[in-house]
C-alpha cells in the first residue's frame, strides 16, 4: 500500500488532497494486489467525458473492469464523472458561488468555450451577478489575453441575452 495517508475516503466521502502521483502510486498497488490492470484515464477520455456531461448525458462507451476510472466498481465512466464533479461541487471548502468564479476563469483562460456557457448559467444560479462576470472577464484579459477574454465575453453576451 503507497505509505501516504489520504484525507477522507471512507463509505461515499470521497478521497482528498491526492496528487497525481499519489493516484498512479495507488493504482500501481492496486494493480498488483488484485491481479488487475488499473489506470487513470487518458486526457482524452476526460475531455470526452466531460464534453458529454456539459451536454446533460453520460459518456458513451465502456470501460473495460482493469480500466477503471477508479477502483470501485463503477461500469461507465459518465457514472464514475457524474460522482467525482459532484463531490466538487459539494466539497465545503469553497461556497457554490466562489467555485463557479474559479471554474469560470479557469474556463475563459483556457478558451472553453462549450463548457463556459454552462457554467456562466450555473454561476448566475449560484449567485454571481452579471457584473461581477463581466469584472472576471476583463480580469482574465490582462492575464490570459484578449483572444480569451473577446471569447468569454461572446458567450457572456449569448448567456445574459439582449439588453
Amino acid at each position: 500500500m503507497p505509505k501516504r495517508a489520504w484525507v477522507g475516503g471512507r463509505g461515499d466521502r470521497p478521497v482528498i488532497d491526492v496528487s497525481w502521483d499519489d493516484a498512479k502510486g495507488y493504482l500501481a498497488w492496486l494493480s498488483q494486489k488484485t491481479g488487475k490492470q488499473y489506470r487513470l484515464p487518458t486526457e482524452a477520455e476526460w475531455e470526452h467525458a466531460a464534453q458529454a456531461l456539459a451536454a446533460g448525458g453520460i459518456a458513451a462507451g465502456n470501460f473495460v473492469e482493469s480500466q477503471a476510472l477508479h477502483p470501485m466498481p463503477v461500469a461507465r465512466i459518465g457514472a464514475g464523472l457524474r460522482q467525482l464533479f459532484g463531490d466538487v461541487w459539494e466539497h465545503p471548502d469553497l461556497s457554490k458561488r466562489d467555485r463557479s468564479l474559479v471554474t469560470v476563469a479557469v474556463l475563459a483562460a483556457l478558451y472553453r468555450t462549450d463548457e463556459m456557457r454552462g457554467h456562466m448559467q450555473r454561476a448566475l444560479d449560484n449567485g454571481v451577478t452579471e457584473t461581477e462576470l463581466k469584472g472576471l472577464i476583463t480580469h482574465v484579459a490582462f492575464y490570459a489575453g484578449w483572444p480569451c477574454a473577446v471569447n468569454a465575453g461572446r458567450v457572456a453576451i449569448d448567456v445574459f441575452g439582449p439588453k
